[in-house]
């Protein structure tokens, strides 16, 4: 179907809705007869003589929402006590998201990126002190954040991209017994 009809090399597709799309090529002499919503494969799309491009391009058009994220017993914070040899291993659940991809991504408490690993589950016995944040990130192409970026201003992927509404506070202490 075609979605939309122009003479220079800039379109805009935004107005047609999530999916995949191919850009062609048409020469053709005498009048265009191609209108939104013909099937360009079967119209004849020109008055005269017309042909489309071998190839095309294809468009993804996807959207991310990061949604919400909580910890499995619907929780938003937590304390633990990393370095103790025993796991203090947090399982995620996301909700509300969408998007080709999904990431929990762990950032300090001024949204600096400290990490980025796959859901579900994330292990503190081995990080140290602190307070941290845990986000979901929904995101099409790929993950080009690194340590040290800012989550709130920075590109976190190569495509689309969205974190969480919310965050998971994780407070990391470890008592002394003096």
């Amino acid at each position: 179907e075609i979605l939309v009809l122009c003479e220079d090399s800039n379109f805009d597709v935004d107005d047609a809705g999530l999916g995949t799309c191919r850009v062609w090529g048409l020469s053709y002499r005498g009048d265009l007869l191609a209108e939104i919503g013909d099937n360009a494969t079967i119209t004849q799309l020109a008055s005269d003589c017309f042909d489309l491009s071998d190839n095309f391009e294809t468009v993804l058009r996807e959207d991310a929402d990061g949604g919400t994220i909580s910890l499995e017993d619907g929780s938003t914070e937590v304390e633990l006590c990393p370095g103790d040899g025993i796991p203090d291993l947090l399982t995620f659940e996301a909700s509300g998201n969408t998007g080709p991809s999904y990431v929990l991504l762990v950032t300090d408490e001024n949204n600096m990126v400290l990490g980025f690993v796959d859901p579900p589950s994330i292990d503190f016995d081995n990080v140290g002190q602190g307070t941290c944040r845990v986000w979901g990130l929904s995101y099409s192409g790929n993950v080009v954040t690194v340590v040290g970026d800012d989550a709130e201003t920075d590109e976190l992927a190569s495509g689309c991209f969205d974190f969480s509404d919310n965050f998971v506070t994780v407070i990391r202490n470890s008592p002394e017994g003096g």
